[in-house]
């Protein structure tokens, strides 16, 4: 789905002037989100961590523009913060970033 789409699924939520009720409304676009990366993993193939983590790259852009969409003030506030809600909420990504960042600390050793 585009993120068009989930806003327009979900917009009644994220735009609520309840805090709540804006937060159920990422709660459950994460839960669409995570469903979406274990598909495209499944349509692409992808089976290293690499191709997962351009997976989740895409995921973060898709995020980043259905927060742009909202008008309440609380949804904007979570734009950029998708990885650090995937490392809490779900093991999948959280075992992602983890590699993630054992590659950049190996290429920065690379470098010195």
């Amino acid at each position: 789905m585009k993120a068009k789409e989930y806003y327009e699924k979900y917009k009644e939520c994220l735009n609520s002037n309840d805090a709540k009720t804006a937060i159920k409304g990422l709660s459950c676009i994460m839960t669409d989100l995570e469903e979406e990366y274990k598909k495209i993993i499944i349509l692409r193939g992808a089976r290293t961590d690499g191709a997962k983590l351009s997976i989740i790259k895409e995921l973060n852009q898709k995020w980043n523009a259905i927060i742009k969409l909202s008008t309440n003030k609380v949804i904007s506030r979570m734009q950029n913060e998708f990885q650090r809600i995937l490392e809490e909420c779900s093991p999948v990504f959280k075992e992602a970033r983890e590699f993630q960042e054992m590659i950049i600390r190996m290429h920065r050793g690379k470098k010195q």
